[in-house]
């Protein structure tokens, strides 16, 4: 009788053990699923390429000018980014509109990046680039002081860049940003 009693304890003890952790946190040859989803979605999200893979066929696209191309790969990786993601893909986004000519989507883009990271230095530039190709003299200035006070470095780009050379030449006193 002892001996069934500790064959029993034996195996039902650790039986008791899986059947009490969630399925979360199940390891060994489940390990990968979201049981929120099942087997198949769980597969499938694991196979899907990461945003940045979207994101850098994005940019090659771009800069090759296949802007329609480009534009899916950006909206696939939106579909895909997880929130600290987001405003990085916007801002691309955005700065393929504005490439495009399409400068209300690409203000919608930057900002929607710059709700997300009112700190993204490179948002604050982009959208600086537009409201000047917008005419948009003081709001332009104004983006583009706060990406300068956020990352120094923009400083020369702004003094160089032919994207502000209108905004040079319409406000002069934007040139104090780059001295």
């Amino acid at each position: 009788m002892i001996l069934f009693v500790m064959i029993a304890v034996l195996v039902m003890v650790p039986l008791t053990a899986l059947a009490t952790r969630s399925k979360k946190n199940r390891r060994g040859r489940f390990r990968g699923i979201d049981w929120n989803r099942g087997a198949a979605d769980s597969a499938a999200a694991d196979a899907a390429p990461p945003a940045e893979a979207f994101v850098a066929t994005g940019i090659a696209h771009h800069r090759a000018g296949r802007f329609d191309d480009a534009l899916a790969d950006y909206d696939r990786a939106l579909a895909v980014a997880d929130f600290s993601q987001r405003a990085d893909v916007l801002n691309n986004r955005g700065c393929l509109h504005r490439d495009r000519g399409d400068l209300a989507r690409a203000q919608a883009d930057l900002d929607e990046a710059l709700r997300l990271a009112p700190d993204f230095a490179v948002a604050h530039v982009s959208l600086a680039e537009v409201l000047t190709a917008r005419g948009e003299w003081d709001a332009a200035i104004a983006s583009l002081a706060r990406g300068i006070a956020l990352d120094a470095t923009w400083r020369n780009h702004a003094h160089t860049d032919a994207a502000f050379a209108a905004l040079r030449e319409a406000r002069p006193t934007a040139s104090e940003l780059t001295a």
